[in-house]
């Protein structure tokens, strides 16, 4: 039911304001890796971090983080331009996915 009405929330908004091809990939993309790291990757990930395989999993869910990131960076930047707030520095935006990422996935 939750995939559903997310999915459904996106395609109403790509709809409503004809977004360019690529921010609709963008947007499932960060929807599919919520997804992963909200259900699937979930389920055991207590008993992987204590393996070897810690570091493969870590991996795994940064990719998926810095697509949640990629697509909280179009949202943050559409809902700038509808209320017309002022844009943050570039360099915020360029580094700002590798920034979530890299303070998620942090061990020490």
């Amino acid at each position: 039911m939750q995939k559903r009405k997310l999915f459904s929330h996106i395609e109403d908004i790509i709809k409503k304001i004809n977004l360019s091809h690529s921010i609709p990939r963008i947007l499932h993309g960060g929807r599919e890796a919520r997804n992963f790291i909200a259900h699937e990757s979930s389920i055991g990930v207590f008993n992987l971090f204590e393996s070897d395989e810690r570091d493969a999993v870590v991996k795994v869910l940064r990719e998926k983080i810095l697509k949640v990131a990629e697509a909280n960076l179009v949202v943050l930047l559409l809902a700038q331009k509808i209320t017309n707030e002022p844009v943050p520095a570039v360099s915020f935006l360029i580094s700002y996915s590798e920034n979530i990422a890299e303070w998620l996935c942090w061990i020490e």
